[in-house]
């Protein structure tokens, strides 16, 4: 990325559950940055929130929305990557970049007002704007974390895509009289197998902890769900040098969970992506219709 400041434009994304109702909660920023054919688009790729939110919630169809919209993106970085446009074919403005991917202004992705910025490192500007759009509106605190749930989950995510199983990952509830946890990533041979995505890249050491003791508890909520084959653990490890230590005790603490479990560090997630492709395909969950 190039040292100077580089100008851009960006929009928060909104899902809008029912239009006549106004009701929308901010889920993405696509940003566009023309001078360096610059295009970014991140979207929340869990769904609990706006499951919780809105009656009725598919989120099955908003799983599928978001995979178009993100490929999308993907055939326009290559298109103005690959064709060289000129000026006139290439958007001005995120507005315009918006009007490309959403010809249809009923749809239930909308954007916000447009803004601007400048920027050394786009990438970083970009994320911190999500974290304070987006991924502030989880209870759980993740503005608190330098990295979201989701963007450790993307490590495992875009090899799951480019084996083609990825949509035989689907959510998964689990029940009882006194508690509910919803996983987004699932699938079922005998039992479920469920993928939970986890930051552990947070500011405060403390964080840390509090994060491994929270599913420590969710674990033992779990033990006695006799559909519950494994937990898989997703881990993003802290960038920083000195909370390594505070990373070994919560990794400790996540290995008590009283559950079969796995803990994935970040830097194995191909291997692990190779790993759940081919149990997907050995036990034929894609669905070939």
């Amino acid at each position: 990325m190039t040292k100077t400041r580089v100008p851009y434009t960006y929009c928060v994304l909104r899902y809008v559950h029912d239009p006549a109702a106004g009701e929308a909660l901010n889920v993405g920023v696509l940003a566009f940055a023309p001078s360096e054919s610059w295009i970014e688009c991140r979207i929340e790729q869990r769904f609990a929130r706006l499951s919780s939110t809105f009656r009725d919630f598919n989120g099955h169809q908003y799983r599928a929305v978001t995979r178009r919209t993100l490929a999308a993106i993907e055939a326009l970085k290559a298109r103005f990557r690959d064709s060289l446009p000129t000026i006139e074919a290439m958007p001005r403005t995120v507005e315009g970049l918006f009007r490309l991917l959403f010809p249809d202004p009923g749809l239930s992705f909308q954007h916000g007002e447009m803004q601007g910025g400048l920027a050394r490192d786009l990438e970083l500007a970009i994320a911190d704007i999500f974290d304070r759009m987006v991924a502030s509106q989880h209870p759980e605190g993740q503005p608190e974390a330098r990295r979201t749930d989701a963007q450790v989950w993307s490590t495992v995510q875009t090899k799951l895509e480019q084996l083609g199983v990825l949509e035989a990952l689907q959510p998964k509830k689990f029940s009882s009289p006194s508690f509910n946890i919803e996983f987004d990533y699932a699938w079922k041979n005998a039992d479920w197998h469920v993928i939970q995505p986890l930051s552990m890249d947070y500011r405060q050491s403390d964080n840390l902890q509090r994060t491994a003791t929270l599913w420590l508890g969710n674990a033992t909520a779990l033990k006695d769900q006799e559909e519950l084959g494994e937990l898989t653990i997703l881990l993003g490890p802290p960038q920083s040098s000195a909370q390594r230590a505070a990373y070994s005790r919560a990794k400790d603490l996540l290995h008590k969970m009283p559950v079969t479990h796995r803990l994935i560090e970040e830097d194995e997630a191909e291997d692990f992506a190779n790993e759940v492709a081919e149990q997907i395909r050995e036990h034929d969950l894609l669905d070939r219709s």
